[in-house]
């Protein structure tokens, strides 16, 4: 388990994406990403030990880094190797609606399909099961 260490609030991109930046949080969206429904609003995350590259994402995206304190026991109870910090880059709302239905097309099936449940049940102008991720 994680206790949040730090209250960080979501902010608005500071810099406008390239389509190399796309491709970028594309790439780290498929390794290390998920997304889910809650209370009519989707949220994409992603986390990683090391918090660099989740502020360049907050920088070209928006939303907040959160960090949080590994425990030191695993779930079974066996102590960590590893202990510290984790950081979790959050984008919810009307941003992370846009981010991905933007990556859609060039995720994987089994993201594609988590993105799509993701968007249906937030509950904000439910797209066609059919949807194909084009816009247009």
């Amino acid at each position: 388990t994680m206790k949040r260490t730090q209250q960080s609030h979501a902010v608005a991109p500071t810099r406008r994406p390239t389509m190399r930046d796309i491709g970028w949080i594309i790439g780290l969206y498929e390794g290390e990403g998920n997304c889910w429904a809650a209370n009519g609003s989707l949220t994409l995350r992603v986390g990683q030990d090391d918090p660099e590259i989740l502020y360049r994402a907050q920088d070209l995206f928006g939303g907040s880094v959160q960090c949080y304190r590994k425990s030191k026991t695993d779930p079974d109870g066996k102590p960590r190797r590893k202990h510290g910090f984790h950081f979790m880059w959050v984008l919810c709302g009307p941003r992370a609606r846009g981010l991905a239905m933007t990556m859609y097309a060039e995720l994987s099936a089994r993201r594609r399909f988590k993105i799509r449940s993701g968007l249906l049940r937030s509950r904000q102008r439910p797209l066609p099961l059919e949807w194909d991720g084009r816009c247009g």
